[in-house]
Order: C-alpha cells, then sequence, then structure tokens
C-alpha cells in the first residue's frame, strides 16, 4: 500500500518528473489493474494460485526495484507501475483463494481473517514508517527499500508455503472415505 501512497511524492518530489506524468503513471496503474486481476486469475487457473502468488510478488518486486535501482525515465515509471498495476490488486482475489484451496471452512475464515487485520495492519504501519523515514531520511528511498524487502520476502514464502495439489488431492481422499 505505501507503494502507491507515497508514488506521486516519489515521482514528483524526489525524482523531478511533472505532476502530469505522475497523473499519467497513476492512470496506467488503473488501466492495468483493471485487467490484472483477472489475467492473474487465469495464470493462476494454468500454474496454481500458490505460483501465480509467486510471480505477482516478484512483479512487485522488479517495480520497486526499477524506482530504486535505475534512473527514473517514463519508460522505467511506466514499467514500474505497469508492473504494480498487474500484480498488487490481483493479491486481494489470489490470497484468499489459495486460503479457500489450502484450509477447511472453519480454518479458512480464521486465516482469512488474520490475512485481512495484517493486511490493514501493514497498510496503516507502512505509511506511518514510510512518513517518519522521509522525514528522517529528506527521501522515499528508505520506504521503497522496506517494500522491495517485503515484496521479495513474500515471493521466498510463496516458495515454501503448502502447495495446492497435495492439500486438495488430501481433502478429496478424506471426502471419499467418509
Amino acid at each position: 500500500m505505501p507503494f502507491q501512497i507515497y508514488l506521486s511524492s516519489f515521482l514528483v518530489d524526489d525524482n523531478g518528473l511533472s505532476v502530469e506524468q505522475s497523473a499519467s503513471a497513476w492512470r496506467l496503474i488503473g488501466f492495468v489493474g483493471m485487467f490484472g486481476g483477472f489475467l492473474m486469475g487465469w495464470v493462476a487457473d494454468r500454474i496454481t494460485v500458490r505460483w501465480t502468488l509467486l510471480v505477482v510478488y516478484l512483479f512487485l518486486s522488479f517495480s520497486t526495484g526499477l524506482l530504486l535501482f535505475f534512473e527514473i525515465n517514463t519508460v522505467i515509471v511506466f514499467t514500474a507501475v505497469a508492473l504494480f498495476g498487474l500484480s498488487f490488486y490481483a493479491i486481494f482475489g489470489l490470497v484468499p483463494a489459495y486460503i479457500s484451496h489450502v484450509y477447511k471452512n472453519n480454518t479458512a475464515a480464521l486465516a482469512f481473517s488474520f490475512g485481512n487485520v495484517t493486511l490493514g495492519l501493514g497498510g496503516i504501519f507502512g505509511n506511518v514508517i514510510g512518513g517518519w523515514l522521509k522525514q528522517q531520511m529528506g527521501t522515499f528511498d528508505g520506504i521503497y527499500t522496506i517494500i522491495l524487502v517485503a515484496a521479495a520476502g513474500s515471493a521466498i514464502v510463496c516458495v515454501i508455503m503448502r502447495s495446492e495439489e497435495h492439500t486438495l488431492s488430501q481433502n478429496e481422499l478424506g471426502s471419499r472415505n467418509r
């Protein structure tokens, strides 16, 4: 969430882009984001939700890395925000889909509730920390570095998460034995 909260200020204040360029970046996020969820859902149907989440978190990592490690220009910004739009909004459908595939009814509801609470807290604390880091460092590089680490860490977690196929086959076997 802090990626998008601080994006305009990062582009305009820290990197000298115009307000118009920042607005164009936001339009691209919105346009790509409208289709990102559908596209990532289609991908999840082919490679599983777990591996699609890995792709999504890698896209978020790349988008943040582009802003941090490359000279900011229109191509870099539009590539970064397109990757962000493609991936970020898909997370809100992919995480519940993964939970529903891996956990049984009562446990799924608990896991989803816990996930929503941590998502909200992450957004709150991420934004507060981002503002504080900007005051301390004079730049948004600190918060974008944290975003990069969090996205890369999430990608690593996807690699070690429980396989949906194994869980689904276990649930199917359990249902047949009843």
